[in-house]
Formats: structure tokens, sequence, C-alpha cells
């Protein structure tokens, strides 16, 4: 296990790919096995299966993206970091010291898991677990894919299910990647003195972390001057309170060091000479230009929510496929005694109708008494049906007989 896996620090990107790595040889293995999979609803997702054992529990997330043109600081006042930069989201499931993907997601193009009202994008993804699974966690990129550098993250532990179906409430915290210096008032060069630092920091897309929540990891502030000390050194969030205490000795290099874990990166630290002109600050160095990824696979089942009704008509569920030629392979699963039928278990790529039939109601009151899993790949996909015990009227989200 690395450094940063074990202090419960964000991965690097070189170490989040080989993580992810890992966890496909575990999918195979556990798939191999026959293991129940989870999944994430919405297009551009993919579960690898839990760990095998115990009773499946389907945790319930709901993320708000704001808009690209909007600042970070109004997602942070949510009570939890989403950056506008980002650009796809996954959910592991952690089993004691191993973990398995439990959904991915692309925000881009807008997969069927997500919906946008007044520019700002609302996903919503459910991921089947077993019942030894102890945490979620979750982790939103800058790129496509799961790729690019870590914008927020969290560890959540799973929370207590109620018949099998548990809410999951992430508090995400941003993961800095760069930072900007200023005194305020300035240090002279050659002259002590004690200053204010006025501390900005930056997350990999360029937005400016200015709300109260902590970042994922703290930062550890050191001078390339033995002249400049920091009080504290430590920077837990945006608001901590920087002292800069300078001893007046001549100094030459003005750089400091910020270590995040196991990632470093430098900014320059601005002091004017004697004549009172200000050393520049230069500005935060933008993240790099990443290479175009390949096309996308993207699956997904529509819509994500359906009731039916024992001697009723049957639903129909369009699942879609783009990007791979297939098939797609269907799964009901229910609880409580429910059951249902499907008209088909094996589609091709592009747009199918599925209908759905329900056979039996479930034997107590349970929200989502089954649900269908497409899978193609690696990738799984999930839709959720209420099975009602007599032909009424259903509300819009078939959740409850009236």
């Amino acid at each position: 296990m690395n450094a940063a896996k074990k202090c419960g620090l964000p991965p690097t990107a070189k170490e989040h790919a080989v993580l992810k790595a890992r966890r496909v040889l575990a999918f195979v293995f556990f798939a191999a096995l026959g293991a129940g999979c989870g999944g994430g609803s919405g297009g551009s997702t993919g579960a690898s299966p839990a760990a095998p054992g115990g009773t499946a529990i389907t945790a319930h997330f709901s993320f708000t993206i704001p808009p690209s043109s909007s600042s970070s600081n109004a997602s942070a006042r949510r009570a939890t970091y989403i950056s506008p930069s980002s650009q796809s989201l996954e959910i592991d499931v952690a089993y004691g010291n191993s973990t398995t993907v439990g959904a991915e997601l692309n925000l881009s193009p807008l997969p069927p898991a997500c919906t946008v009202t007044d520019g700002t994008t609302v996903c919503e993804l459910a991921v089947v677990a077993q019942a030894s699974a102890t945490s979620f966690i979750v982790t939103f990129f800058d790129q496509p894919n799961e790729g690019g550098q870590v914008l927020s993250t969290a560890t959540v532990p799973v929370p207590a299910a109620v018949n099998g179906v548990a809410d999951v409430n992430a508090t995400l915290l941003p993961v800095v990647a760069s930072i900007q210096l200023t005194p305020t008032p300035p240090l002279v060069n050659g002259q002590a003195g004690s200053t204010t630092l006025i501390f900005t920091a930056f997350d990999a897309g360029g937005n400016p972390l200015s709300a109260g929540l902590p970042f994922s990891t703290p930062l550890q502030l050191t001078a390339a001057s033995s002249a400049i000390t920091f009080s504290p050194s430590t920077i837990t969030s945006p608001t901590t309170a920087v002292t800069i205490t300078y001893t007046g000795a001549p100094i030459t290099n003005t750089q400091v060091v910020a270590q995040a874990g196991p990632a470093t990166f430098t900014a320059q630290l601005p002091i004017s000479n004697m004549s009172g002109t200000p050393t520049p600050t230069p500005p935060p160095t933008p993240p790099p230009t990443p290479t175009p990824p390949p096309q996308s696979v993207v699956l997904g089942i529509n819509p994500d929510d359906i009731g039916v009704t024992v001697g009723g008509p049957g639903v129909p569920l369009t699942v879609s496929l783009s990007g791979a030629s297939g098939p797609v392979l269907l799964v009901a699963t229910c609880n409580a005694g429910a059951q249902i039928s499907l008209s088909q278990s094996s589609v091709p790529a592009g747009n199918t109708n599925v209908t759905v039939t329900a056979v039996a109601p479930p034997s107590s009151a349970v929200v989502h008494a089954c649900t269908v899993t497409g899978t193609v790949g690696s990738l799984t996909v999930s839709a959720f049906v209420d099975v009602n015990q007599n032909t009424v009227t259903v509300n819009a989200h078939g959740r409850r007989a009236r």
C-alpha cells in the first residue's frame, strides 16, 4: 500500500492509474466467480462487483455540479466542494484493505443519470455493495474517464440501510493544485518584520478555493530562505490565518515550497527591494493541456426509475449503447419476494426497448423492490423498478400506490 493510501491522502494521477488497474483485475476475478455486481445509474457509468458474501445494499448518491462559467466558491457554500471544472467522477467501495469500482461517470455528453436546471447539473447515482463494505470513496477529476488531476474527494462510512437502501451524504473536500502568496503589508528585503500572509489556493482547473471547507490534505509551507518563517506553517483551509516573520537577512531566493502529502508545488513570495519596487508575483501555472481521450463507451437505461403493477401492462425501458458493439446483458434482481420479467435478456448496440412486467408484488413495503442491471464489458448501469399490488394510480416516480 502506498504512503498516500495509508494516510488517507488523495492519490496522484499515477497512483490512481495503478490503483484503478488493480481494481480492474479484481473486477475480472469476481466476475469469473459469478459474484453480484454493483451499478451506477446513468450513462458512461461502470461498476465492479462487490465482494462476495452478505446481503447487498443499494446506496444512493446525489451530486450538484455548478456551471463551468461560475465561481467555485458557489459550489463550496453547499457544504461540499464540487469544482465547475469537473469532467468525470468515480465511486469506489472499500472492503477492509481492498476496493472495487462501484460507479464511473463522464459528465459530458450529459449522461441519463444527470439533469440540467438553470445551468446547474444534478446527478443521481446508485451503487450496489455487499454488507461487508466499510466505506465509499468519491473522487472528482478534471478530465473524462477518471483521468487528469483530482479536484475533490471524500471517504464516507457506509450508512445504515433501511430495507436494503441507504442515502449517502458525502462532504467532498477540495484538492489544492497551486497557491499564490501575498504579504500584506509587503516585506522589504533587508528590513526585519512580521506581516500577514494573504493566501489563495487553486484547484487543478484554476478555480480559487476561498470558502470555509478544509483542504483534503493540509499544506506544509517551507521557505527556501531560512530568513523567512511561517506561523503556523501548516495550512488546513483557505481561512487559516498565517503570519510571516522575516529576520532582515538579505534574500535572493523568494521561492516557497508547499507540500500536500505526496504532492509538491512552489510559489514565489513577493518581497520589495530597498527602493520599494516589489518583486512581481507570477500567476499560478495552469495545468498542461491533456491529450483528447478516445471515444467513450456510453451505456444507459432510461428512465432510471419506473413503476409496474401486477396484472397491469408492461412498462418499457430504453437500453442504449454507443461506442461498443455489445451485446448488453440484462438481469433483474428483487427484494422482499417481488418478481418481474424482462422481454429480452440481451440487446445489441443502439437503442432497444425492453418491456418490464410485474409478476409478484413485494411481501412488505420497500422502496425500489427490483433493479434491472445492464452490463457490457466493465460497464454496468441500473434502473429501479417499483412493483405494485393493484392497478391504481401511481405517482410520477412510481414509488407509492394511492
